[in-house]
């Protein structure tokens, strides 16, 4: 995987617990988003224009837990990292197994202040 320079990337994730983390969330991640959990568990730096901070897998449930993200935009929605800034990146399970990226304010989870940013992780790592 290539992401920029400005990029830190963790060490890789153990696939059984990406598949426990799934189960305990209800939603397979995509097989994009996976792979990059294997190449780096979470990470932080550039990515495109934007600075992007993914968390750690054992840490998603406990941030959406914490920052009331199924609360306020139901559980179809996971968040799996912040721009640093207060902005959260989420997959968007609403219409499709193979979710959407979606962005949104900490301060106002409200499902009409999303932002779709792309149709797949690897879109977001490459266009956004």
């Amino acid at each position: 995987m290539q992401l920029s320079k400005k990029f830190y990337k963790n060490d890789s994730c153990d696939r059984n617990v990406i598949k426990k983390i799934e189960i305990e969330l209800g939603w397979i991640f995509p097989k994009d988003y996976v792979d990059f959990l294997l190449w780096s568990n979470g990470g932080e730096g550039e990515v495109g224009e934007n600075c992007i901070s993914f968390w750690r897998c054992e840490d998603i449930v406990q941030l959406n837990k914490d920052y009331g993200i199924q609360n306020y935009l139901t559980e179809n929605f996971v968040a799996f990292g912040t721009d640093g800034g207060g902005v959260c990146y989420a997959f968007d399970y609403r219409n499709s197994k193979t979710p959407k990226i979606v962005k949104c304010a900490l301060g106002d989870l409200d499902m009409n202040e999303l932002i779709k940013v792309a149709d797949t992780f690897t879109e977001l790592l490459t266009n956004h």
